[in-house]
């Protein structure tokens, strides 16, 4: 009996620590670099150049260990995106900017596999996202010598939710016996239009990079 015992221990504590803890929960912070070309509705105005910033990104999410190497993954995110254009209209010579600031709620699905060496796992992530949009601002500038002077906010309908795909990309370290340092890399591309009339149609898409931490939740024994 005694040997039996000793048998499972050993392999027990030869099992990755990720399969000891099969659930977990995470929280991440980051750094999103967004493209969304929302122009401004004067007419005749040439677009000169567009900047899109980079803003911040949170998530909170639960982890849900299938097997050794699948992992089902939700969360609940906020995005801040954003994009600055200037622009000039053809009748007149002064020059102008044109803001664009989007926040939005989001909840995400994503089935990932999972390799772990050590210390280390990598795991590759192909998912949905569904997005609700909290707040917005679009509003215009006259760039001057003394900078920019307030206008007016542009008259832009935009639609409430956002489905889009992402895939992720994310390294996990161990840190502690039991929590990670998470990286992870994430492309997100929208699959509706976001705007609710015009010829344009605008799509969000964005990269975000983020670091955070796990904590693996061990089952509680019978």
């Amino acid at each position: 009996m005694r040997i039996e015992i000793t048998c499972i221990l050993v392999l027990f504590s030869c099992l990755p620590l990720s399969m000891i803890g099969q659930n977990s929960y995470y929280f991440t912070g980051g750094i999103s670099d967004s493209h969304i070309p929302i122009f401004t509705q004067k007419a005749n105005a040439t677009i000169l150049s567009t900047s899109f910033r980079n803003a911040l990104t949170f998530s909170v999410g639960y982890n849900h260990r299938v097997n050794k190497n699948l992992i089902y993954s939700g969360s609940l995110n906020y995005r801040s995106l954003g994009a600055n254009t200037l622009y000039r209209q053809v009748d007149e010579n002064f020059f102008f900017v044109n803001t664009v600031n989007l926040e939005y709620l989001s909840f995400k699905f994503v089935p990932k596999g999972e390799l772990s060496i050590g210390k280390y796992s990598m795991a590759v992530g192909l998912g949905a996202s569904i997005s609700f949009l909290a707040n917005h601002q679009i509003e215009n500038y006259l760039l001057n010598e003394n900078g920019l002077e307030f206008l007016y906010k542009e008259d832009i309908e935009l639609k409430r939710f956002d489905l889009g795909g992402l895939i992720n990309l994310e390294l996990k370290r161990r840190i502690g016996s039991r929590l990670y340092l998470i990286m992870s890399l994430e492309q997100y591309q929208g699959f509706i239009g976001i705007l609710h009339s015009g010829t344009n149609k605008v799509y969000i898409s964005n990269t975000a990079l983020n670091i955070g931490v796990q904590f693996p939740i061990n089952k509680k024994k019978a």
